[in-house]
């Protein structure tokens, strides 16, 4: 279950709709949650969506394990300092000059350092990968933050998660102390709420919106608008757009 603060969307999965094979049916559903500059994470969803395809079409082996998504998505992050990816986004990725600008009198290495523009800088985005993976012990949630560096979900007693964008790290310090008794999915979503709309502290009469994705690898995502006033909820209505195999 996925909530966050706002009526958009967050999940953007990273499976492709392909039938089964033999009769074998891998009900596994792997995604990616973002925070962060928007043109950003269109930058990188798109980068890790393309990957998943080449990943396909190359080795036929899909999806693919959390841990190694993590690589690539970390790859990415810090792409801006090197020139190794095709169709660079100029505004993130070091990006070379024209020659002619490089001065005629200057030695080569004074050319190789013009023919690089300053303008390069890291990604602004957090981001958690979501996978419903039980076998093994593949991590199903990771937190990737923008130096590229990769962390295991916090866990409970009764559950694991994974806090990110503002107020991440209060979220993070309040589930850790929660009581929950069971990790049922309905349980969980009721805390995830509370603890929100408690550390938004919206004021008396305001309307806070927010969206519970939840991630069913038979379903695919199922998705709530929540609108909640007074610290509770108001009403709920469907925003689903289910996302199946």
């Amino acid at each position: 279950v996925v909530i966050s603060v706002g009526n958009r969307k967050v999940v953007r999965p990273l499976i492709l709709p392909l039938p089964a094979r033999n009769g074998d049916q891998d009900n596994n559903m792997v995604a990616m949650c973002c925070t962060g500059i928007r043109s950003d994470v269109d930058w990188l969803v798109r980068h890790m969506q393309r990957y998943v395809v080449e990943v396909w079409e190359t080795y036929d082996h899909h999806p693919m394990e959390s841990s190694a998504l993590a690589y690539w998505l970390s790859r990415l992050l810090g792409s801006y300092q090197d020139n190794d990816l095709e169709e660079e986004w100029q505004s993130s990725i070091r990006r070379t000059l024209p020659k002619d600008s490089a001065s005629s009198s200057s030695s080569s290495s004074q050319q190789a350092t013009m023919l690089e523009s300053s303008l390069a800088r890291p990604l602004g985005v957090q981001t958690m990968l979501v996978s419903t993976t039980t076998t093994g012990n593949e991590p199903n949630l990771l937190r990737v933050e923008p130096t590229g560096r990769v962390f295991k979900a916090e866990t409970t007693n009764s559950f694991a998660f994974v806090a990110i964008g503002k107020q991440s790290e209060v979220l993070k310090e309040r589930l850790l102390r929660s009581g929950l008794a069971n990790s049922r999915m309905e349980d969980l979503e009721q805390l995830l709420v509370q603890e929100i709309l408690e550390i938004l502290g919206s004021t008396r009469g305001e309307v806070v919106e927010l969206v519970v994705e939840r991630i069913r690898p038979e379903a695919g995502i199922d998705c709530t608008l929540l609108t909640c006033k007074n610290g509770k909820v108001q009403s709920r209505s469907s925003l689903t757009s289910s996302f199946a195999h």
